[in-house]
């Protein structure tokens, strides 16, 4: 089953399978924590989504309407609250930890960037850490043609 926002053939997109199987655990995981329910009217009746108007004359779509979500039970509610500040707090850690690391990364990087490569305060001459060595002839290079 494709959609045309990724592709056909050998240049469809590797991760549609991937976005696939996360649209029905992103589903699942709403259905089960809400019941949806019509939105109901300023009159206190629900609003009934039109079964016969089409707002498109190619593509044969329903008309938008509006849903509500109704928490199924007072504990999955409490359940979902609880795994969203816990899902929050690690998220705030994680971001904390990574600014650390970046800030403490761009110290280390800035103190051996001011840091000389070459220690200019020595007293040495060439002559004195080098053994004497004869110099190395190179053949001059033929082109083949």
């Amino acid at each position: 089953m494709g959609m045309s926002s990724f592709g056909y053939g050998q240049r469809a997109c590797l991760g549609q399978g991937v976005t696939r199987d996360e649209t029905i655990v992103a589903c699942g995981g709403l259905l089960w924590g809400f019941n949806l329910v019509h939105k109901m009217g300023k009159n206190g009746q629900p609003i009934m989504p039109s079964l016969d108007a089409s707002n498109s004359l190619l593509i044969v779509k329903p008309d938008p309407y509006e849903l509500d979500f109704e928490p199924r039970s007072e504990a999955r509610k409490q359940e979902m609250r609880a795994n969203w500040a816990q899902s929050d707090a690690q998220d705030k850690k994680e971001r904390a930890d990574f600014v650390t690391a970046a800030r403490k990364a761009r110290e280390t990087k800035i103190e051996a960037d001011s840091e000389p490569l070459i220690d200019l305060t020595a007293e040495t001459t060439l002559n004195s850490t080098t053994p004497d060595v004869a110099p190395i002839e190179l053949s001059p290079v033929v082109a083949v043609s």
